[in-house]
């Protein structure tokens, strides 16, 4: 039979129709971008074709039952204010031509795919403009007229209606039809014999990206002998991209010096940086310290809030999830240095789950690395030294030796006294450069003859200013004394003994020591090194032998009484 009139979208009153709304802006700045354009048959007579505007996503469209498509048609029977004139405009342009027959069901479905590579894809909030909804007839017996319209059911998802030519434009967020009763009243016409009153025309958004959109599709009404017409072009081409960045920054709670209950407290900030909404964010976070073994965070990561008012687990294009963490410092933790921490993030995109995934950056790019390195919270780890300084003398002590500035490294200035020793001085030693604190020491001398134990307590500070303490530890000693060299002199063929030897010595020489006779006149006395003393002490004695006195033979001196005499008279009378 022929087809007496099809139906086509225009505004319920011109003066009225026009409609301007706004449209939402991608992540990527592009609005209501990329657009079918001229349509071509496949093969299969149910499927034709179209490459968007931009080259990059290829559309299909599939039909079954009492659907059949006419071919390439132009967007303009209603008013480009229909569908709020998006750039690509919609009015004007290429549209497909779909026929709907009243006596059957059927469907229609737009699949999308990826022009370059062939991939099914996801579109992100595709937008299905429609035209001609409605048919208005004139039946030839009794001159009765009567309305058709096509009933549009998704299938496959809600949609949201953004534009339309008033209120004849009937909707759901899951159907599209015009009201009938309206188009019969207007008497209308197709768009072909010049009436652009009674039909119906608008702007369908599917809610969430979607790889197709798939309708039911029947017609309704009076006219059951007249076929419905209508024409689609799908707009906002835009492929779904889904991607996330994190990072996690950290406020060090440190006191100086940094000691066991100090804390660290993480913010982590989870952005949908893609064009699509992700679901069921998962976040876990490694947590070890600074030589890399694994521990535990005193406070897991902890959702706190997200910028567009979406639950834990979702995320909107350009929304931000902050969580926050914590940890309290235990003292392994100080002796190794610190604490490093990531995050890793998982997320559901349309494409499937945990496709989309992140590691944590540290946010802060000035350390030369600007993607993905751990949130650190490093300090210095002096150790504590010892040294040992014999009576009376000074000992240089390398304390930077065996300290570790850590992983912020050393800071500019020089190592410095927190408390002095209470036996002795100390005095830094700068080395020469006086930036550099790894090259700095102490020197230490303790207090006159003093023996015993000292201390004193330095410090390091980090590039950031964390300082740590250590403590230095000296021990004065005194080695063996064997006194000063000595001579014993005795007469010829007398004999001696240790003791003598000994008492020849000056100097205050320490006893338990050992003779040697030496046998040249000589005996040495050894007394054995005991650590921290490495020689052996030594005096020598030098024997030294001279012949005995002569006081001659005895004589007789014969005086008469009463005479005197001299020391000298005496002396004459000897013999010998």
């Amino acid at each position: 039979m022929t087809k007496l009139i099809t139906a086509f979208f225009i505004p319920k009153y011109l003066a009225k129709g026009l409609f301007v709304f706004f449209l939402l802006m991608l992540v990527n700045g592009i609005s209501y971008a990329q657009k079918t354009t001229n349509w071509t048959q496949k093969p299969s007579s149910s499927t034709w074709e179209s490459i968007s505007s931009d080259g990059l996503v290829r559309v299909e469209c599939r039909i079954t039952g009492g659907v059949s498509i006419t071919g390439n048609e132009t967007m303009g029977c209603i008013s480009n204010n229909t569908y709020g004139n998006p750039d690509p405009a919609v009015f004007g342009e290429t549209s497909l031509g779909v026929s709907i027959n009243p006596l059957f069901t059927g469907t229609i479905a737009f699949h999308f795919f990826d022009a370059i590579t062939g991939d099914e894809v996801f579109i992100t909030n595709p937008f299905l403009n429609v035209d001609k909804v409605g048919t208005y007839g004139l039946l030839p017996l009794g001159f009765i007229t009567g309305t058709n319209t096509g009933v549009f059911e998704s299938t496959n998802g809600t949609w949201t209606n953004i534009g339309n030519n008033g209120d004849i434009f009937q909707f759901t967020n899951t159907e599209f039809t015009i009201d009938a009763d309206a188009l019969l009243s207007f008497n209308g016409g197709e768009c072909g014999d010049n009436s652009f009153y009674g039909t119906g025309g608008g702007t369908m958004r599917m809610d969430e990206a979607v790889k197709s959109i798939n309708m039911d599709v029947s017609v309704s009404g009076l006219l059951s002998l007249f076929q419905e017409d209508v024409e689609f072009v799908i707009s906002n081409l835009i492929i779904a991209e889904p991607e996330i960045e994190v990072t996690k920054t950290v406020i060090n709670n440190f006191s100086s010096p940094v000691e066991a209950g100090d804390s660290v407290d993480y913010t982590i900030k989870i952005e949908n940086t893609g064009n699509v909404k992700v679901t069921n964010v998962d976040v876990t976070d490694t947590f070890k310290d600074a030589s890399g073994n694994s521990i535990a965070l005193s406070t897991p990561p902890n959702f706190l809030s997200s910028t567009m008012g979406s639950l834990e687990g979702t995320l909107l294009p350009n929304e931000v999830a902050t969580y926050t963490a914590g940890h309290v410092l235990t003292t392994n933790e100080i002796n190794e240095g610190g604490v490093i921490n990531q995050v890793s993030v998982f997320a559901d995109s349309p494409y499937g789950p945990d496709d989309t995934d992140d590691i944590s950056d540290d946010g802060d790019d000035t350390d030369g690395n600007l993607l993905n390195d751990t949130t650190d919270s490093f300090f210095p780890v002096p150790l504590n030294d010892a040294a040992t300084v014999e009576k009376n003398n000074s000992v240089d002590i390398l304390v930077t030796n065996n300290d570790d500035f850590g992983g912020n490294g050393p800071n500019s200035g020089a190592i410095f006294i927190v408390s002095t020793p209470t036996n002795g001085s100390v005095s830094l030693n700068e080395n020469g450069s006086a930036t550099d604190p790894q090259d700095d020491y102490f020197s230490y001398t303790p207090s006159t003859d003093f023996i015993g134990a000292d201390s004193f307590i330095y410090g390091i500070t980090d590039a950031r200013g964390y300082t740590q303490y250590a403590t230095v530890n000296i021990t004065m000693y005194t080695c063996p004394n064997t006194g000063i060299d000595g001579i014993l002199n005795i007469c010829l063929g007398d004999s001696f003994e240790n003791a003598d030897l000994f008492a020849s010595l000056t100097g205050a020489p320490d006893t338990g020591g050992t003779w040697t006779n030496n046998f040249d006149d000589t005996f040495t006395y050894t007394l054995t090194a005991v650590a921290p003393c490495t020689v052996n002490a030594t005096s020598i004695v030098t024997v030294i032998e001279h012949d005995p006195p002569n006081a001659g033979g005895d004589g007789t001196l014969n005086i008469c009484q009463g005479e005197t005499f001299t020391n000298a008279d005496l002396f004459a009378q000897l013999t010998g």
